[in-house]
């Protein structure tokens, strides 16, 4: 699992018939649909889990770069706060 991509969430908002959403600024690297994140709160990491759904001004992305406000749902994850960190990891396939 390779880190690719860090994130401070600004705003928490809910989303009808979708859940929890986390808007967040990509502070290094990038963030990608395909995905698993890690919160952490301080330096305590509060929960973790799959990228759903990933956009950027209403639109579905495959990735969101540095320097760009993006929104993401995770798979089980709801109880974001503001000011939350969050990494972005992805699996890497070994070769062999």
């Amino acid at each position: 699992t390779t880190k690719i991509g860090e994130a401070n969430v600004l705003k928490v908002f809910v989303v009808k018939k979708f859940g929890v959403v986390a808007g967040a600024y990509i502070r290094d690297g990038r963030f990608s649909d395909k995905g698993t994140v890690v919160v952490y709160r301080g330096k305590k990491a509060v929960g973790e889990g799959k990228i759903k759904s990933l956009q950027r001004d209403k639109k579905s992305v495959k990735e969101v770069h540095a320097g760009f406000e993006c929104a993401f749902l995770i798979d089980g994850f709801e109880d974001w706060q503001v000011d939350d960190r969050v990494e972005c990891f992805l699996e890497t396939i070994a070769s062999s």
